[in-house]
């Protein structure tokens, strides 16, 4: 059942105005489809032109990115080896001196408990109180040992880097021109030391230490007597009792605070 009323004579005006409605010329119909044939290839042609525009554009990308990222990685194994090389190259200077290498990065080459380090220029001092050498770790002979009585130790002809512990009794000590350390006890002892590189570490007792080499030296207690003018650079650290130093300008030998009396040649220039 419909509820539903049409309206009369509504169903003969709707078919008036369909059979009435205008329609277009035939030639008006003809140009219209002859214009959107000839524009649609043009507008393929349009979209696959910015299509390959696109594609050419992300590609050239890919490969500037490409080669600019291998670039970049050349460079940095380029500077890596380079630096690679230039560490790997660095040779130790000679003892009590800096290499133009070790100028130029700023490091000095010291032996520490049997072991070769490198340190900025401004921690040598602080190494060299540890008890740390300049240089690299020399390969020492068998320790030469004392007795208990007063001992003269000449090691000054001997050709290899000497040991020397002589604890008891007044000793006299010579050194050679090596590499060499050092130890005595509680009497009153001599030292010289050679040309080369010397640990020196003495007791409590009044000692007197003449250094000809590139000498680190530690005093103990009493009072000492220690000449390290000679031109060389060398460090003192003296003990406990009224030390006296005879030292070369500051720019050559650090003397420790702990020396009573210091005495230094004056800068030249």
């Amino acid at each position: 059942m419909s509820f539903i009323r049409r309206r009369p004579g509504r169903d003969g005006l709707e078919h008036d105005l369909r059979r009435n409605r205008p329609e277009p010329r035939e030639d008006f119909v003809r140009g219209l489809e002859a214009r959107i044939s000839a524009d649609a290839p043009a507008r393929r042609g349009s979209r696959a032109r910015f299509g390959l525009a696109g594609a050419l554009a992300a590609a050239l990308l890919v490969v500037v990115g490409a080669f600019g990222g291998v670039g970049y990685a050349a460079s940095s194994v380029s500077h890596a080896a380079h630096t690679v090389a230039a560490v790997f190259t660095f040779s130790p200077h000679k003892v009590g001196s800096v290499s133009a290498a070790a100028d130029q990065y700023g490091h000095v080459t010291l032996c520490h408990n049997g072991h070769e380090i490198s340190v900025s220029k401004s921690a040598v001092a602080t190494h060299l109180a540890q008890g740390d050498t300049l240089g690299p770790c020399p390969v020492f002979a068998p320790p030469v040992h004392g007795t208990a009585a007063n001992d003269s130790l000449d090691l000054s002809k001997s050709r290899a880097n000497s040991v020397i512990v002589d604890t008891k009794g007044n000793n006299t000590i010579k050194t050679n021109s090596r590499s060499n350390r050092v130890t005595t006890g509680s009497g009153n002892d001599v030292i010289e030391t050679g040309r080369g590189t010397n640990l020196v570490k003495t007791g409590s007792g009044n000692d007197t230490i003449n250094s000809h080499g590139k000498d680190t030296i530690f005093a103990g207690a009493g009072n000492d007597t220690i000449n390290v003018r000679n031109g060389k650079t060398d460090f003192v650290n003296c003990g406990s009792g009224r030390d006296i130093v005879i030292a070369d300008p500051a720019n050559l030998d650090f003397v420790s605070n702990s020396c009573e009396v210091v005495r230094r040649a004056k800068l030249k220039g």
